[in-house]
């Protein structure tokens, strides 16, 4: 079993966050049958940015996870490593959720 952090900092108004949050854990559902919504909470570097963590349990190889995960959530990744991606917007950047703005996918166990 391959456990993945996946963090995503949204631009959403506080009253949207919870709504967002959920449409996130499903879009991820939709990829891996568990995906659980960790925390929800301010961003505190950036006001008006949502921390949305959520956590993944995924069978198969931890690399062959994290390329599937990142694949259908976004294009433009950067990996540090093989069990790491982060997103930034870019031109050629889009994320499957508009009101992204910074992702992080890493694995953790």
């Amino acid at each position: 079993m391959v456990k993945l952090l996946v963090r995503l900092f949204v631009e959403v108004p506080p009253d949207r966050v919870a709504e967002v949050a959920e449409r996130l854990r499903q879009l991820l559902a939709n990829i891996v049958a568990n995906a659980h919504l960790a925390a929800v909470r301010p961003y505190w570097k950036v006001v008006g940015y949502q921390e949305v963590r959520l956590d993944l349990e995924v069978h198969g190889d931890a690399t062959d996870v994290v390329s599937s995960v990142t694949s259908r959530l976004a294009t433009g990744w950067s990996r540090n490593s093989d069990l790491e991606a982060i997103w930034n917007p870019a031109e050629d950047a889009e994320f499957a959720e508009p009101t992204v703005r910074w992702a992080h996918v890493e694995v953790v166990e």
